[in-house]
């Protein structure tokens, strides 16, 4: 089982986190905002886990070993092959 995440808009996270669907992206800078998503979440146990579950999902699909080393095949065959 995954956890929800909560993360800021910056430094690329919002390429892993689909906000509201598998955890929260809040924009940088915001207390406030971060203060009522966290609340949010522990008043809402199955969003939590729904988030969580599709969290997993999305790491695992993306960063897999088997994918990572269809990735790098694949560079490397468009490499060799110019």
């Amino acid at each position: 089982m995954g956890r929800a995440c909560i993360a800021y808009d910056v430094g690329g996270c919002d390429s892993l986190i689909i906000d509201n669907d598998n955890g929260i992206i809040v924009k940088s800078n915001s207390p406030e905002e971060l203060a009522d998503k966290l609340a949010f979440l522990l008043s809402n146990p199955k969003a939590r886990v729904e988030m969580g579950i599709k969290g997993r999902k999305r790491i695992q699909d993306k960063f897999s070993s088997g994918m990572i080393i269809s990735k790098t095949l694949k560079t490397y065959h468009d490499v060799v092959e110019g």
